[in-house]
């Protein structure tokens, strides 16, 4: 499994980390043992995983009966998430909501719009079977991250959110597979060559950064349920995390619509279908 994982569990896994090894005196300074005393920083850094809670403090605990190994969001909530998304697709009466949360400087991310995306809108989208939403969790190590969702929603006011979206995804393919560094020029460039979108509106409303505040709610919102990088998924109200193959997803959307639902091991994308 590959995601990026936002900056907050890295530094709070270093403090106390660090704050623990001088405590306990195994930091000392003397030129023979620094080496030494990195690599056991290093390990013990590695070793642990710790989430922070989101900037309105906390996370947002599940209230429907969790599964063992799952994490599940009633319907309600789900709605309630859907109501906050940058853009939605499929129809009302879809069986599920796929919800994805995610930033778009992330190559994981783009790794997923290029492979998976099209595949999951393909089956299950324009069959009808689920409703697909898109949530802004931009990591702070993503400077570029935060614009490009903005004008993604500038786009949305003339009906090209979804058209903006793979705008922007598509723009930084040819510049490789790993993290490109982009402008607002070049967003709106990509953005710009959508057909039918009014330039101007688009690069006023780009400018302004209407949407700062609704981009930064996005990724609280995103803390609060549990994702702690991107990609990141509810899958009808159930967590799966990272770029994981379509197999996968299918694995996933396939339990949900059985009516089962699903529990994700780990750090990997395998996905067990709960009895």
């Amino acid at each position: 499994m590959e995601h990026e994982k936002s900056g907050s569990e890295y530094i709070i896994a270093i403090s106390i980390v660090a704050s623990a090894l001088i405590l306990s005196g195994v930091i000392w300074v003397a030129a023979s043992g620094v080496n030494a005393n990195l690599f056991e920083l290093k390990s013990a850094i590695e070793s642990i995983q710790i989430t922070g809670g989101g900037p309105t403090g906390g996370t947002l605990q599940p209230t429907a009966t969790v599964p063992a190994g799952a994490t599940v969001f009633t319907p309600e909530q789900v709605n309630a998430f859907l109501a906050k998304a940058a853009g939605v697709k499929g129809s009302d009466s879809a069986e599920i909501a796929i919800l994805e949360f995610s930033d778009y400087q992330c190559p994981y991310c783009r790794r997923h719009f290029n492979a998976v995306y099209p595949q999951i809108d393909g089956a299950y989208v324009k069959s009808g079977k689920a409703k697909l939403a898109f949530l802004d969790f931009p990591l702070d190590f993503h400077p570029s991250a935060p614009l490009a969702a903005n004008a993604a929603r500038c786009a949305g006011e003339q009906g090209k959110y979804w058209e903006a979206h793979d705008a922007v995804f598509a723009g930084q393919n040819p510049q490789g597979q790993g993290t490109v560094q982009f402008s607002a020029q070049d967003v709106k460039q990509w953005i710009g060559n959508v057909s039918g979108i009014d330039k101007n509106k688009l690069d006023t409303c780009i400018d302004s950064n209407k949407y700062a505040d609704k981009v930064k709610e996005n990724a609280q919102l995103g803390q609060q349920v549990g994702i702690t990088g991107t990609p990141g998924f509810l899958i009808g109200g159930y967590l799966l995390t990272g770029a994981c193959p379509f197999e996968s997803f299918k694995t996933a959307i396939d339990s949900v619509l059985d009516g089962k639902g699903f529990s994700q091991t780990p750090d990997s994308c395998i996905i067990n279908v709960l009895s």
